[in-house]
């Protein structure tokens, strides 16, 4: 009978870990959504060398934000960007961005997926 606990306990253990795995790509917070995991990551990356020059409008396309703590941590990590001003919109999983300053594709890929978050398309407005 002890074993069977044993062996119980032993599974819950791992299925946790692997929960907490897969959760590593979305914002922590722990909601349902983000333990999941985003299925739909395109895999059409944008081109890293790019910049755009200042007065640019941009739209971002981002996987993976689940929640308004997912948004906020994009929001503030592109807003913290110097000539870069966002706003998130979690509901269409993008974030609409306006440049007073030149900044590369890089930049701005580096700001989203330091958050956890995969960038996978820039349209130009």
């Amino acid at each position: 009978m002890i074993n069977i606990i044993v062996v119980l306990v032993v599974i819950a253990a791992v299925v946790f870990a692997v929960m907490r795995i897969r959760r590593g790509g979305g914002c922590g917070c722990g909601c349902s959504s983000c333990a999941s995991g985003c299925s739909s990551a395109s895999k059409n990356p944008t081109d890293t060398n790019t910049e755009y020059p200042p007065e640019s409008s941009l739209i971002l396309d981002i996987t993976g934000m689940h929640c308004e703590k997912c948004s906020t941590g994009v929001s503030e990590a592109l807003n913290a960007l110097d000539g870069v001003s966002a706003e998130v919109n979690l509901a269409a999983n993008n974030a609409a961005v306006k440049l007073s300053k030149a900044v590369s594709a890089q930049v701005l890929r580096t700001a989203v997926e330091d958050k956890g978050f995969e960038l996978t398309h820039i349209r130009v407005l």
